[in-house]
């Protein structure tokens, strides 16, 4: 199985980190070991020696560092490794607001669906911030889509095996995005309140209501399909957008009173323990978490 995070993977194997443990924490689905075992052996065929050694030796210690940033630049996981204290834990702004989504569920499940969506960098931007107050750039979108959420890499056939294995709510929402749901339609999806027009909430309704009547007319009796009811129902709307068009008192700006709307598609989402990549690296010397612990326990 492929998954759109491959890269994060091939980081965290090449750390000596278990994979799993990590995942668990992060509310990802697990990775088999086969998977797990096929991983590591592209990773020693294509690793400097000096990153060989690290991965052979039992012991945490990384006693040689040459060649290791070139491979992990050829890999895309560069600002992963730099981060690392061997190296220096170069802070790169992207990564970081990358992995403060990736690693929060919710926002991951998010941001995930938009970008399957084609979503606009500037809605993505709005919902991130308003709905999980997490910073949101370019530098962050490009970290996000090659490490965390690599969608070319994923096509038809994986998206059908990844899929079934996330949590329900997860698989949910994303589930939208893969079927080609409007962003506006996530966004309500999600809770997110958007600043819906007037002319744009009549011309949804309108282009319902007529897609319905055609296949009610299509019916053996198109009556008892609705036709009627759908043909009086876009009848009213195709007025009401004329009669705005003709300039009745309201403007195209007007607001929509009341989130009805909303109310139909919510879906609710537990909020998550959020961890850090200081998590992953198991620095914090106070209340140590069961992540931190699989961290340290994770040579292999």
């Amino acid at each position: 199985m492929r998954y759109p995070y491959e890269r994060f993977i091939t980081f965290l194997l090449s750390r000596k980190v278990d994979v799993n443990e990590v995942f668990e924490h992060i509310d990802l689905p697990q990775v088999g070991l086969l998977g797990l075992a096929d991983r590591r052996e592209r990773i020693r065929e294509s690793a400097p020696p000096a990153l060989l050694r690290y991965m052979k030796d039992p012991s945490k210690k990384m006693v040689f560092r040459d060649g290791i940033l070139a491979w992990a630049n050829d890999r895309g996981v560069l600002e992963l490794w730099e981060r690392q204290r061997e190296f220096g834990r170069k802070i790169d702004s992207g990564l970081e607001g990358a992995s403060n989504i990736f690693l929060n569920p919710q926002a991951r499940t998010v941001l995930g669906t938009m970008l399957l969506s084609d979503a606009p960098p500037d809605e993505i931007s709005e919902v991130i911030k308003e709905q999980f107050s997490l910073e949101f750039s370019s530098p962050v979108l490009a970290c996000f889509r090659r490490i965390f959420w690599d969608l070319e890499g994923m096509g038809r056939k994986e998206w059908e095996y990844f899929l079934p294995e996330l949590a329900a709510d997860q698989r949910h929402i994303l589930s939208m995005g893969i079927k080609g749901l409007r962003p506006n339609d996530i966004r309500y999806a999600i809770g997110a309140e958007t600043e819906s027009k007037p002319k744009e909430v009549l011309q949804d309704i309108l282009t319902h209501a007529h897609h319905q009547f055609r296949q009610a007319m299509t019916s053996a009796n198109p009556a008892s399909a609705g036709a009627f009811k759908w043909a009086d129902l876009a009848t009213k709307v195709a007025g009401a957008i004329g009669a705005s068009r003709g300039g009745g008192g309201r403007g195209e700006d007007d607001e929509i009173p009341g989130t009805a709307a909303a109310g139909m598609f919510s879906v609710v989402v537990e909020s998550p323990r959020v961890v850090t990549l200081d998590d992953l690296e198991g620095e914090i010397a106070q209340n140590q978490t069961a992540l931190e612990r699989a961290m340290e326990a994770g040579v292999t």
